[in-house]
């Protein structure tokens, strides 16, 4: 058996696996500034065991006779009494109870390790996670020194990691720059995986010669920023959709008003980044309430790179230098 303790937001999570092979490695190297060799021989707080497979063998776990479907689709979610089984897509298949997950995940050269180490490991580690009053909010966030920690909310494409890592190599500490963790007392935790950026946000930023890998989707990966501390001072800016001068270009990372929004709209958007499927807050744990996040966001009108220390010390003076 093959494992690495992880230190996730203060807990320890163990992953193993019956063989050293992807996408163990994969996990491996997606969370490596994650690793934790201080707490080796420590009880973990979670786990997950993995069984890396090819399709042509057959698989270490059943899905049992009265295991009761509760989510159809792609990934198709079963309960029997406290153990939930996931199958994604068929390419992966995934027993949790309590904070122990096990799962059996086929491997092959036509599907990106990403498959496993983006979709179907992250989310059983975020319900674990979950389960351990830690909760994933789709954001990428930086601690600039002597202000308050700055974190962007939005969709996919809305600029959370153009903005997130132009501070951050600026010099600001690295949250993460699509992925935070919070719990109920308040707490923003870092998640450190490594910036995955499009080329666009590469040449903007001028960071190729910082590229250690590029994956088969087309993003290029870089090493992890300095790592920022949990905080529970911060301010959360809400990105929307990106847009498009007569060029075509993408001159800046946010179309939206500096006007405030209604209370309830600002949670709407910030729940609906705090969970990846409706079956979520089962499997996991609900969310605590999200007051503490709603009454710190506001919306960032559009801006430019070149201005964006400008724009954010007009709402944090002395924070972004």
């Amino acid at each position: 058996m093959f494992e690495t303790l992880f230190s996730i937001a203060g807990k320890t999570v163990r992953i193993a696996s019956d063989r050293k092979d992807s996408p163990y490695l994969q996990f491996i190297e997606e969370l490596g500034a994650h690793r934790n060799l201080d707490r080796e021989g420590s009880t973990p707080d979670a786990e997950i065991l993995l069984h890396p497979r090819d399709y042509s063998e057959r698989s270490p776990l059943r899905l049992p006779k009265d295991a009761r479907l509760i989510r159809k689709g792609n990934r198709r979610v079963y309960q029997r009494g406290k153990e939930f089984f996931i199958d994604f897509h068929q390419n992966a298949f995934f027993r949790l109870k309590d904070f122990h997950a096990e799962g059996v995940c086929y491997f092959d050269e036509t599907l990106d390790p990403v498959f496993w180490s983006e979709i179907c490991i992250n989310h059983v580690l975020f319900l674990l996670l979950r389960r351990l009053n830690r909760f994933p909010l789709h954001a990428g966030g930086v601690q600039p020194a002597g202000g308050p920690a700055v974190f962007f909310v939005g969709k996919n494409g809305a600029g959370k990691t153009t903005a997130t890592v132009y501070l951050a190599n600026q010099g600001c500490s690295y949250f993460g720059d699509d992925i935070v963790l919070f719990d109920s007392q308040g707490y923003i935790y870092p998640y450190l995986k490594r910036p995955a950026l499009t080329e666009w946000t590469l040449d903007v930023l001028h960071l190729r010669e910082r590229v250690v890998a590029r994956r088969r989707t087309g993003k290029f990966l870089l090493p992890p920023f300095p790592a920022a501390l949990p905080t529970k001072n911060f301010r959360i800016f809400l990105l929307f959709e990106r847009g498009h001068d007569a060029a075509g270009e993408r001159p800046g990372c946010s179309i939206g008003s500096s006007a405030p929004l209604e209370p309830a709209v600002i949670e709407d958007m910030i729940r609906s980044q705090t969970e990846a499927c409706h079956t979520d807050n089962l499997l996991g744990a609900p969310c605590p309430p999200l007051d503490f996040l709603v009454d710190r966001a506001r919306p960032l009108p559009e801006f430019r790179l070149e201005d964006f220390s400008k724009i954010l010390d007009q709402f944090l003076p002395a924070a972004v230098q």
